[in-house]
C-alpha cells in the first residue's frame, strides 16, 4: 500500500527531453519504494499505465511564453494548497517547494556563456531578444524565488553547484547536494557485433569513422563548428547528428566545404542505444550543458566520448578528452584525433542515481 503522497512539478508529462526522462523514471521509482506520487504537469504527451502514479493537468492557456508559464505556476500552486502533498518536488519552475532540483545552471551564467554560440550581429540580436523577453524576467523571479524557499536543493554536477554558489551567494553550502544521473545500464552498453547492423539500419557507411552528436540546439550544442572541423579530418571521418532540429540551413555550410557526402542529419531517433553502437566517437560541442546525459549514455556504450569543458558531465573525461574552445574547429579535429578511449567510472564520494533521492526524501518527510 502506498503511504506518503510526493507531488512532481514539471510542464511536460513526457519521456522525450532530459529532464522530462528524468521525472518519468524518479515518479516510477518513487511508487517502487511504496509512495503514491502526484505528477503536476501543464500537458501529458504519453499514457500513464502506473496505477500509483495520479497525472494531474493544470492546462495550457493559447497565449504567449510567459502567459504559459505563469498560469503553470499560479495553478501549480493551487493544486498544492487544495491536495496537501506531503512532499513537494519541483523540475521545473514553480512558486514554491520542499525539494528543489536544479537541472540546469542560473539563468545569468546560461546567457554568459551561451552567447558565444551567435556571432557578430546574431549575438545582439539574441542578447536583445532576451532582454526584451518578459519570459526571461519571470524566469529570474522564480529562479530566486524558488532557491530562497526550497528546504534542500539538488545540482545535477558539481559545475552546476559551482555556478549557483557564484550567483547567489545567500545559498548555504548544506542547502545543496550534488546527485549525478546514472544511464541505464542495461540499455546502455558497449556491443561492437552490432555496428554494421546498425549502421545498416540507419543508412550510414559502413567503413567510415563515424562520429556522433545529439542536440536540440544546433547553435547551442556548437553544430556548425563540429562540422568545419572535418575539414581538418580525414576523409574517412564522417558525422552524424540526431536531434529533432531543422537542419537546413546547415547544408549550404556544408556545400561550401564539400562535405556533402560526409555529414548526416537524422532527426527525432528514440532509439540512441542502438545508434550510440553505430558509433566511433561521441562529441558535445556544447557552449553550456549542466549535466549531458548523452555524454553519460556514450560512455556507458564504449565511445571514444569528448566534450567542451563547459559542460557539467565532462568531469569524468581525461583532460585530453576536453574541448577547451568550441568556437575553434582546428581544436575540435585536434582533440578527436588525440581522445583517449575511457569507460564510465564514478568515484565513491560521487552519489548519482535514484537512492540519493530516496534518502533526502525520507529526511524531508
Amino acid at each position: 500500500m502506498a503511504t506518503s503522497k510526493i507531488a512532481l512539478y514539471l510542464p511536460r508529462y513526457s519521456t522525450y527531453g532530459g529532464v522530462e526522462r528524468f521525472a518519468y523514471n524518479l515518479a516510477n521509482f518513487l511508487t517502487q519504494q511504496n509512495f503514491k506520487v502526484l505528477f503536476i504537469c501543464a500537458r501529458q504527451e504519453i499514457t500513464n499505465n502506473n496505477p500509483y502514479i495520479t497525472i494531474i493537468k493544470t492546462g495550457r492557456p493559447p497565449c504567449a511564453r510567459i502567459g504559459k508559464m505563469l498560469w503553470y505556476a499560479l495553478r501549480a500552486e493551487q493544486i498544492k494548497k487544495e491536495l496537501k502533498p506531503d512532499l513537494n518536488v519541483s523540475l521545473g519552475k514553480t512558486l514554491s517547494c520542499d525539494l528543489l532540483r536544479i537541472g540546469g545552471g542560473p539563468l545569468k551564467v546560461f546567457w554568459q556563456l551561451s552567447q558565444r554560440a551567435y556571432p557578430g550581429w546574431a549575438k545582439i540580436f539574441k542578447n536583445l531578444r532576451r532582454l526584451t523577453s518578459p519570459a526571461n524576467w519571470f524566469t529570474f523571479y522564480l529562479e530566486k524565488r524558488q532557491l530562497e524557499q526550497a528546504q534542500k536543493i539538488i545540482c545535477v554536477s558539481h559545475l552546476v553547484k559551482t555556478w549557483l554558489i557564484q550567483t547567489y551567494p545567500f545559498l548555504r553550502e548544506e542547502q545543496l547536494e550534488v546527485i549525478y544521473n546514472l544511464p541505464d545500464l542495461k540499455k546502455f552498453y558497449p556491443d561492437p557485433s552490432k555496428k554494421e547492423q546498425v549502421r545498416k539500419q540507419f543508412q550510414l557507411p559502413l567503413q567510415a569513422k563515424i562520429i556522433l552528436s545529439v542536440a536540440t540546439n544546433f547553435k547551442l550544442k556548437g553544430i556548425s563548428f563540429l562540422i568545419e572541423s572535418l575539414s581538418y579530418l580525414p576523409t574517412n571521418y564522417v558525422l552524424v547528428i540526431a536531434g529533432d532540429r531543422n537542419s537546413k540551413r546547415y547544408h549550404k555550410l556544408i556545400h561550401q566545404l564539400h562535405l556533402d557526402r560526409r555529414v548526416f542529419f537524422l532527426g527525432k531517433v528514440l532509439e540512441m542505444e542502438k545508434l550510440y553502437r553505430a558509433a566511433d566517437f561521441f562529441v558535445l560541442n556544447s557552449f553550456y550543458d549542466a549535466c549531458s546525459n548523452a555524454l553519460l549514455e556514450a560512455l556507458a556504450c564504449g565511445l571514444i566520448s569528448i566534450s567542451s569543458k563547459f559542460n557539467g558531465s565532462a568531469c569524468f573525461l581525461p583532460a585530453s578528452n576536453l574541448i577547451h574552445n568550441p568556437a575553434d574547429p582546428k581544436e575540435i579535429a585536434q582533440v578527436i584525433q588525440t581522445a583517449r578511449p575511457s569507460s564510465l567510472q564514478f568515484s565513491p564520494e560521487i552519489k548519482l542515481g535514484f537512492q540519493p533521492y530516496l534518502e533526502i526524501i525520507k529526511n524531508l518527510l
